[in-house]
């Protein structure tokens, strides 16, 4: 009797652990199924987005859907492919309605993502009904009217995401003015509503935002001026992006109080007036963009207590003066000023800015007002565009240190002290087309062209170089391009050979070259793409080995002095060929005929 209690006791035990663990197993609830399959079946759906979408559990292997243990749907997360590449979900033929609309009647949600399923509709106004949402992201879905008022009533979020609508300009989307209930959000930590063509004022009522870290409305139409309230109550923002607007008045200077942001961009906007000092105390700023906009007057020197910059662009203003704290900045690697109205001379400590870069400071001031000498400090950069300003004197041999140097349209000349080289020539691309140079080939570029092994360009056209052309044409396995026209080179071309790299290019027209073509030169230039040797004074016969370039597709031996018959070799080339021009010279006889499928251009 005694053991038939015991094992009727385990029996209930059994029974009873059985019937909790049925009662506790994930079912979906009725009504969040109705409404999943009422939204899966608004859809046409090539790609198989829903393919996963099919029985009566939606808690249960339906791919994006997670539930509580009461089987109530907590997160919805759709991810379509972006439209790029597709196919997309995208509304029945003969759908008519709100193609979201059933979405806030998973009054349980938590969290709601749906992206790249095109909607080409309006989204619902009962985002009220979701009083436990926490993230909400709509994104690339073909939207039409207004980003609805109601999704203010959702006073839990902390996470709000509606962007990137413009794949669809077709469609009648207006954004309109950012709703006010939106401040009511005072939760939000992250608001991304960028590319909504969102209109009118920002509200300053968003400063009741005081738990956002990030707030990004770019690419919008937003006017007026921003809210100073911005730089006393939001201390806790790390990002700040109101850049591709239409914003008015001065940078606030209240913004300098935001001392948690670290990236900052109002670039692409109509601001005006002085960048003020105050953004020199963002002690840990990472990145700040202010170009295209109307800014005058100096740099601030306040930017030398932005130790932690790495990214600066000021490009597109009209800023006057670079201040020489910025070389105090050694994390610095990129520094955009160009098309400003900057004066004087490049500060010499502008050198140890980004001195902490593994890749060196990227540094960009083409197209301003600065002048003087160049100094020498400059040898570790990782790029140098100075070009459209009016830098007189030599060319200092540091920048050999540097990768990247572009200083096309000054004034620099031949003469005066090129300071020391570097320890390392690593210089690749050299740009200084348009300067003062002139005479024979300076040592300061016979000693670059020397130990630069890496150089991949040389661009020293219109200037008036003079001299030995044949101190151009080195063993330079890496060189690609080698532009030296427009001077007044006047010797003939070296007899010895030399190498040159896969698609190659030599421009050495407009100059003085005279004599023979050696039989060495066309095959020093045998993997060539482009050749012009027009306008100078070669003569004697067009080599018949003219036929082993057999990569070219431009040839201009035009306005010389060669003579005798076109080599039959010619039509070699025909395979390659794209233009030639062998006209103005004193050729005879019959022109071989070169028969390819590609246009040959022959004068």
């Amino acid at each position: 009797m005694a053991g038939g209690g015991i094992g009727q006791k385990w029996a209930a035990v059994l029974l009873i652990v059985a019937l909790w663990g049925t009662c506790s197993a994930q079912t979906c609830d009725e009504g969040d199924l109705k409404v999943l399959q009422t939204f899966r079946d608004t859809f046409e759906d090539p790609g198989g987005v829903f393919s996963t979408w099919n029985g009566t559990d939606c808690c249960t292997g339906w791919e994006g859907v997670e539930c509580a243990s009461s089987g109530r749907v907590v997160s919805l997360e759709v991810q379509a492919p972006h439209p790029r590449y597709g196919p997309n979900p995208t509304p029945k033929p003969g759908f008519t309605g709100i193609a979201a609309a059933s979405l806030t009647d998973l009054t349980a949600l938590q969290t709601l993502r749906v992206v790249a399923v095109f909607f080409n509709s309006p989204l619902p106004d009962t985002f009220g009904n979701l009083a436990k949402l926490e993230t909400l992201e709509f994104g690339l879905n073909n939207l039409t009217g207004t980003i609805p008022a109601s999704i203010g009533e959702a006073k839990n979020l902390k996470s709000l995401t509606i962007n990137v609508n413009m794949p669809f300009p077709e469609q009648d989307f207006t954004g309109g003015p950012i709703p006010e209930s939106f401040c009511d959000l005072t939760k939000l930590e992250i608001v991304a509503l960028a590319a909504v063509r969102f209109t009118g004022k920002i509200p300053s009522c968003i400063c009741r935002w005081r738990q956002a870290t990030s707030i990004d409305m770019a690419v919008n139409s937003l006017v007026s001026e921003i809210p100073n309230c911005i730089g006393y109550t939001l201390d806790k923002l790390t990002y700040l992006g109101l850049d591709y607007n239409n914003f008015t008045g001065p940078v606030p200077a209240m913004l300098g109080r935001l001392k948690s942001l670290e990236e900052l961009k109002l670039n692409n906007n109509q601001f005006s007036g002085k960048i003020p000092a105050s953004l020199g105390s963002l002690e840990v700023l990472r990145s700040l963009s202010l170009s295209e906009n109307s800014l005058f007057g100096p740099i601030p020197a306040s930017f030398g207590k932005l130790q932690a910059l790495v990214f600066l662009d000021l490009a597109n203003n009209y800023l006057t003066s670079i201040p020489k704290e910025l070389g105090l900045l050694g994390n610095l690697t990129y520094v955009n000023l160009q098309n400003n109205k900057l004066l004087g001379a490049l500060p010499e400590e502008i050198g140890n800015a980004g001195i902490n870069s593994q890749e060196g400071l990227q540094l960009d001031i083409s197209n301003n007002i600065l002048s003087g000498r160049l100094p020498f400090t400059l040898g570790l950069l990782g790029s140098f565009i100075a070009s459209n300003n009016y830098f007189h004197g030599a060319f200092p041999l540091s920048l050999a240190g540097v990768p990247y140097v572009e200083l096309n349209n000054n004034f620099l000349s031949s003469y005066g002290d090129s300071g020391p080289a570097p320890a390392e020539f690593v210089i690749r691309v050299l740009e200084l087309q348009n300067n003062r140079f002139a005479g024979h080939i300076p040592a300061w570029l016979t000693t670059l062209l020397a130990e630069s092994r890496l150089i991949t360009e040389v661009d020293i056209s219109q200037n008036k170089f003079s001299g030995d052309v044949g101190a151009l044409l080195l063993n330079l396995p890496e060189l690609r391009l080698l532009n030296a026209s427009h001077n007044l080179f006047h010797s003939k071309l070296p007899a010895t050979t030399f190498n040159t790299s896969d698609s190659y290019t030599l421009d050495l027209s407009h100059n003085d070259i005279c004599g023979s073509i050696p039989l060495t030169f066309f095959p020093s230039l045998a993997s060539s793409q482009y050749i012009d040797m027009s306008y100078n004074n070669l003569t004697g016969p067009l080599p018949d080995n003219v036929g082993q370039l057999d990569n070219i597709s431009y040839l201009d031996l035009s306005h010389n002095m060669l003579s005798g018959k076109v080599p039959q070799s010619i039509d070699q080339l025909r395979d390659t060929l794209q233009f030639l021009d062998l006209s103005h010279n004193d050729f005879v006889g019959d022109v071989p005929e070169i028969q390819n499928d590609n246009t040959v251009t022959f004068k």
